[in-house]
């Protein structure tokens, strides 16, 4: 025979009403996040099914959790064509078929996924960036501040072309202006030394 209310201890009475009320909260609880659930951007269809199923748990669906499963993987999933092609799918159908759909789409997306241009574009913009450094090796400071020296060209006073070392022949020394290098043009010759930029005397 139960208890009489007057008989019951209080705390015997507490446990009773937490026990019935806090279950009864749970249920309500857990559906709450099962319905409010999303299909983030990061997640696969099958991990996405994977997650609604651990959601469901404590939902007490019985019957009805295949269905309640199916409905949120499909109207929850983020939007895009694949949603779009799983829209197309019968009412009727089962979570199964609806995630197996949703994998071969997804395996498409993968192939068409424009992906490997934007990769092509980054190589494309580091090998620019090693050929540029690789163009300043073996120059000084001054060089790679003002790369524009190798451009351009200065002329060469007459003093300075009429200047000559000394060569012996026969035993005689006689001066003779040495040939001097001309600064080279802009078709495409240096104007001086790769390394210090300056024009230097080569003696014969």
């Amino acid at each position: 025979m139960p208890q009489k209310p007057e008989e019951t201890p209080y705390e015997d009475i507490v446990q009773l009403l937490s026990n019935y009320h806090g279950k009864t909260a749970v249920v309500w609880v857990e559906r709450q996040k099962f319905y409010s659930a999303s299909k983030s951007g990061n997640e696969t269809a099958l991990e996405w099914s994977v997650r609604l199923k651990g959601l469901a748990r404590y939902c007490n669906f019985g019957q009805q959790l295949e269905s309640n499963l199916t409905d949120i993987f499909v109207t929850q999933f983020n939007p895009g064509k694949l949603r779009t092609e799983l829209f197309s799918l019968n009412e009727n159908t089962t979570l199964n078929n609806a995630v197996e759909k949703a994998k071969i789409i997804e395996a498409t997306l993968v192939i068409r996924d424009p992906v490997g241009e934007v990769k092509s574009e980054v190589l494309e913009s580091d090998v620019f960036r090693i050929t540029q450094n690789n163009s300043n090796v073996g120059a000084t400071p001054d060089q790679h501040q003002d790369p524009q020296r190798y451009h351009r060209g200065t002329a060469v006073p007459a003093a300075q072309r009429s200047q000559g070392g000394t060569r012996r022949s026969g035993g005689n020394s006689s001066n003779m202006a040495l040939p001097q290098l001309q600064p080279f043009t802009s078709s495409g010759r240096s104007p001086g030394c790769f390394r210090c930029g300056r024009n230097h005397n080569m003696p014969l």
